[in-house]
């Protein structure tokens, strides 16, 4: 059989084979084995690629699939605003036309401090792997919550089956299953009680870190949470369903405008806490349940604790006294519990209260009772085993009897208040716990001087001077204002006494820049109430301006006169305090 033959007889059999045929030997012809290969796989890769846009929608619903495209390339990652909530909202399984998506971002966009943002991909709910998808995301984009979920459809209705996950630790909703969506898809009403109680955990989640760590410089970083919750507040309190989980976010707030309030001087803040502290206690379930009063106690004690912070910046007795009935209050029923610990930390805070009552009202009674309530604090605090509450209370106790000390006239009780400052400082550092350790120099300071002025000589009044300086510089610029009058005045008092028996130009430099310094904050109510103002302040800088004149000229001293010159000039030609405000 000749060649034509054998080619006729192939293509009648089998046209596929002949035609195959005829393309390798072209190929080979034209390119060789290598090019009849290269172009094998071309076809091969071209071929793979048609697939793969064909069954794109099927192929990415799996979740290996996902894993190997970065969230970048399938979603183009928009900005998180941190002074608002941010939501994404992915794609629901079996949402035709992504209808309910829709409704879910048009409604979240008209809350006022929210931000919404849709992804354009699904996202498995019933494996682990949608879990991790989830997590994936949120941890991209910096967001708060990702919404995800399907529609469960049957005999032409609609349930949605959404999981709301919180962070990349936390799922707070899985498999939330709504009720019937009505005709024209309005979210059920679950689903913005499910929203309110999203944003509470959101708000405990974020907010609680910071609170727990109130012995450092916070408050900077508690004020933007705080405006974040503050406007979308309506929202989550319209909407909110448990109780006790509002009451939890209440508290929590409440403590974060309390260390505000503390830590900046504004009275706004202190009086906003107390508010909350109120509204937990009235959305408490008043139940006899060791959990509910243990709740119920704590709400008291740092509401005490508000009011008399409250009490003594604003000098008034009535929110003193209330501070102290809450903290009567606390103490009882942490006693009740069995909880010694919170009872002891009560008890301090009474002391505290009560000291602060008893020198407004120059009432020696109250002191004497603030000094039994922190010896009984201290029965149960130990240095070894509650190092910061036991400083507390050894610090609390110090300034009571240096209290007592001076008003009757005792100097043995401001001997004995320097020993417990002294053994409170054990507990603290300058590094761990800069605000106590601010606090406890401030103390010790105050009772070193009280003694230095009643004595001849300098060794007590150069201490209090020492401990003084410590003080301040464990006290950031900006931060605790009333603090800082205090501890200047006290400065500027000690150095002024010391000039005077030592007749040093240095001592009287620093004190005028204490009093100038003193003069541009506002006073706190118990300088105010002793009659102290800010004009008596500028003249005591004066006075220390003209003592200066009168020393021998020096190169330090002229520098010194120069710098006083000009910062009472700049203390002059603005209102007092413009820069610390106490609003």
């Amino acid at each position: 059989m000749n060649r034509k033959d054998k080619q006729a007889k192939i293509i009648s059999s089998d046209p596929a084979k002949w035609l195959k045929g005829l393309a390798y030997e072209w190929a080979n012809k034209r390119w060789g084995t290598n090019g009849v290969i290269a172009l094998w796989l071309s076809f091969l890769v071209l071929a793979g690629a048609v697939t793969v846009w064909w069954n794109w929608d099927t192929l990415m619903t799996r979740p290996w699939v996902k894993g190997l495209l970065p969230i970048r390339n399938q979603d183009v990652l928009q900005e998180v605003d941190t002074s608002r909530f941010s939501i994404l909202v992915a794609n629901l399984e079996y949402d035709f036309g992504n209808d309910l998506k829709h409704n879910i971002i048009v409604s979240l966009r008209e809350i006022r401090g929210l931000q919404v943002i849709a992804l354009d991909t699904t996202i498995g709910t019933e494996d682990e792997s949608g879990a991790t998808e989830r997590k994936k995301y949120l941890r991209a984009y910096g967001a708060d919550v990702i919404i995800s979920g399907s529609v469960i459809r049957n005999e032409g209705k609609s349930v949605p089956n959404l999981y709301w996950t919180v962070s990349p630790d936390i799922e707070a909703k899985q498999n939330r299953r709504y009720p019937l969506l009505p005709m024209d898809l309005r979210l059920p009403q679950l689903f913005w009680e499910d929203l309110s109680l999203v944003i509470q955990l959101l708000t405990i989640q974020q907010l609680e870190p910071l609170r727990l760590s109130k012995n450092q410089y916070i408050a900077d970083r508690l004020l933007p949470l705080i405006r974040k919750v503050e406007t979308i507040l309506p929202r989550v309190t319209r909407t909110a369903n448990g109780r006790a989980s509002l009451s939890v976010f209440f508290f929590v707030l409440a403590d974060a405008y309390n260390i505000t309030g503390q830590q900046t001087g504004k009275l706004q803040a202190l009086t906003q806490s107390i508010q909350y502290y109120r509204k937990s206690l009235r959305v408490l379930q008043r139940k006899d349940s060791r959990t509910s009063r243990i709740i119920r106690a704590s709400i008291l004690l740092n509401l005490g604790v508000a009011q008399g912070y409250l009490g003594e910046m604003s000098g008034d007795a009535d929110e003193l006294m209330k501070g102290s009935d809450a903290l009567v209050k606390s103490s009882e029923n942490f006693s009740m519990l069995g909880l010694p610990l919170q009872y002891a930390v009560a008890q301090h805070n009474l002391g505290n209260s009560l000291r602060i009552l008893g020198s407004l009202q120059n009432e020696a009674n109250f002191v004497r009772r603030a000094i039994k309530a922190h010896r009984e604090a201290l029965t149960i605090l130990t240095l070894k085993d509650t190092p910061f509450y036991w400083g507390q209370a050894k610090s609390g106790l110090g300034v009571n009897l240096m209290t007592l000390g001076e008003m009757e006239n005792k100097p043995h009780l401001l001997e004995e208040a320097v020993l417990e400052h002294r053994e409170a400082l054990a507990a603290f550092s300058f590094q761990q716990t800069p605000i106590m350790w601010n606090n406890v120099q401030t103390n010790l300071g105050t009772s070193l001087a009280a003694i230095g002025f009643r004595k001849k000589g300098t060794t007590e009044l150069k201490e209090a001077a020492s401990a003084f300086r410590e003080a301040l510089r464990a006290l950031p610029s900006g931060y605790m204002p009333h603090q800082q009058a205090v501890i200047n005045f006290n400065y500027g008092q000690t150095l002024a006494i010391l000039s005077q028996r030592d007749s040093s130009s240095e001592f009287l430099c620093t004190a005028a820049e204490c009093f100038l310094k003193v003069a541009s904050y506002p006073l706190p109510q118990q300088m105010i109430s002793s009659g102290l103002n800010s004009n008596e302040l500028i003249t005591a800088a004066k006075t220390a301006l003209d003592d200066l004149a009168t020393l021998a000229g020096t190169e330090e001293r002229d520098a010194c006169i120069r710098s006083l010159h000009a910062s009472l000039i700049a203390i002059l030609n603005k209102p007092i305090g413009d820069s610390l405000g106490t609003k």
